[in-house]
C-alpha cells in the first residue's frame, strides 16, 4: 500500500490490526442493462467471503486491435461503492485510516477469443 503517509501505511500493514481472512475479491455478475456506451452490471461482490449486492456503472471507453496478438481489444472502466464494515475489514480501523464509503474503480481491457 502507499497513501503517501507513512504513519497510515505503517498502520494499515500491521497484521495485528488489520488481519484479512483472504485476499481474494470476486465479482458475479448476475444481470446487464444498459446501452452502447453505458452499462449497470449487476451482480454479487465478495469480500472476505460476504457477498453483498452491487451495481457497477460502467463506461464503455472503445474497442481497437491488440497490437500484439492482432485480437479485438474492449475497453472498460467500471465503478462502484463498497462499504468496508459490510465484509468485516479493518473494523477496528479508525475511519481516517480507511474510509467507511471505498470507491472501486476497475479499468478492463478485455479480448474475445474463440473457445
Amino acid at each position: 500500500m502507499n497513501s503517501s503517509t507513512a504513519l497510515v501505511d505503517g498502520y494499515v500493514a500491521d497484521t495485528r490490526k488489520i488481519s484479512p481472512v483472504n485476499s481474494e475479491v470476486r465479482f458475479a455478475s448476475t444481470g446487464v442493462r444498459g446501452g452502447a456506451l453505458a452499462l449497470l452490471v449487476d451482480g454479487d461482490f465478495t469480500v472476505r467471503d460476504i457477498n453483498k449486492p452491487v451495481t457497477l456503472n460502467v463506461k464503455v471507453g472503445g474497442f481497437a486491435d491488440a497490437p500484439v496478438e492482432s485480437v479485438p481489444v474492449h475497453g472498460l472502466s467500471a465503478m462502484t461503492t463498497l462499504r468496508r464494515t459490510d465484509s468485516g475489514f479493518a473494523a477496528k480501523v479508525p475511519a481516517l485510516i480507511v474510509a467507511e464509503a471505498v470507491t472501486v474503480h476497475l479499468d478492463i481491457h478485455a479480448t474475445t477469443r474463440a473457445l
